[in-house]
């Protein structure tokens, strides 16, 4: 079963031929690897083009629209311009990670044996320049209204079955096939497929190594700092602002308008409701306990 793996890249010459390289190396070979640059003055669509000279599952994409703007618009560009008839599986992939070899056979084979339409899993959080590495535990349990409120994973590690791609897809193409910059593609991507009825899996295997630098669009905190980090972060607006924004693409079944409308009004009562339902909205403990702080003090 063929997959299209889709790799963004900007700006990525010091990693993206050592993950061009961990793609290469897959068990699962049947692939398309499609690589579209956005505009990165450093030399990295030159490397691309040398591995896909080398290599004839590599294609890269030329797109005379010019530079996306940010990593999520480039996975899309990508996902609305391969033919996805082609492909039973579509994978996206971060262009300063590695991948396990077992990295796509593992996922097509969760798919396929557990009959869901999307697939994410645990992550290797690892920092050369510090020396460190820790997992990144992402595989609780999915709850009812998880995805109104968080994503999956991290999106360098999802795997889309065509029926899933398709739906993104579509949704993609309600937004002029520009996606904004300041969004969660991950987040929403999840959000979509969950609030459809499509059925996902969490892995609670790790098969991706997830690079820590300077210039990752997001980090990888655990603890006491990660926790921290999602407070601050709430205190902006950032979440309640994704989760009324997400909900222009959901199906709005009577149970999903009514938890949106208790966050859209966030008075004492509403936000007490939430409180009293996180059980049903953020998969682990300390999560929940957190959304519960953040949501009394009324900083969500």
């Amino acid at each position: 079963m063929k997959a299209a793996v889709l790799l963004a890249t900007y700006n990525g010459a010091e990693f993206v031929l050592e993950q061009i390289a961990s793609i290469q190396s897959q068990t699962h070979s049947d692939f398309t690897l499609y690589i579209r640059d956005d505009g990165s003055p450093d030399g990295t669509i030159d490397l691309c083009r040398q591995a896909a000279k080398r290599d004839s599952r590599i294609k890269i994409m030329d797109d005379a629209r010019g530079p996306s703007g940010c990593a999520a618009a480039n996975f899309f560009r990508m996902l609305c311009a391969i033919d996805l008839a082609e492909y039973p599986f579509v994978a996206f992939s971060d262009q300063d990670d590695i991948w396990a070899p077992t990295k796509l056979a593992r996922a097509i084979s969760c798919l396929t044996e557990g009959c869901a339409e999307g697939y994410s899993s645990d992550l290797v959080a690892f920092d050369n320049h510090a020396g460190s590495a820790w997992y990144l535990r992402k595989s609780d349990s999915s709850l009812k209204f998880d995805y109104l409120f968080q994503g999956a994973s991290a999106g360098c590690t999802y795997v889309l079955s065509r029926k899933a791609a398709v739906l993104v897809r579509e949704k993609v193409e309600l937004l002029g096939g520009i996606f904004p910059a300041n969004r969660s593609h991950d987040w929403w991507i999840y959000a979509v497929c969950r609030s459809h009825g499509l059925l996902w899996f969490m892995d609670s295997q790790s098969h991706v190594f997830y690079r820590q630098h300077a210039r990752n669009v997001y980090g990888a905190m655990t603890g006491a700092r990660g926790s921290i980090a999602k407070f601050r972060l709430s205190r902006t607006g950032w979440y309640r602002d994704h989760v009324l924004w997400n909900a222009n693409f959901l199906q709005m079944t009577v149970a999903e308008q009514s938890i949106v409308k208790l966050v859209q009004r966030m008075g004492l009562v509403d936000r007490i409701r939430l409180a009293w339902g996180a059980s049903d909205f953020r998969r682990s403990k300390r999560d929940r306990t957190l959304f519960r702080i953040i949501l009394l003090l009324g900083l969500f």
